[in-house]
């Protein structure tokens, strides 16, 4: 969803057209990147419960997804 946000401009989309729309879909796509963040932390948790005692383990896992940029 938030790569087809990413892509307005190739349907003639464009904030100068469409002020209020871009603006409510930027606001939506800030919300779902939030979203997806947590619950990646949620599964890494999950995934592996001594994680959650070791806060370094779980920043690196949470850095490296944030690098694959998933």
């Amino acid at each position: 969803m938030t790569a087809a946000i990413n892509d307005l401009s190739i349907y003639g989309i464009f904030e100068v057209n469409f002020p209020k729309l871009v603006n409510a879909l930027e606001h939506a796509k800030d919300h779902v990147k939030v979203e997806l963040k947590e619950s990646k932390e949620r599964l890494s948790i999950i995934s592996n419960p001594e994680m959650e005692k070791d806060t370094g383990a779980k920043e690196a896992v949470i850095q490296q997804y944030m690098e694959k940029g998933i």
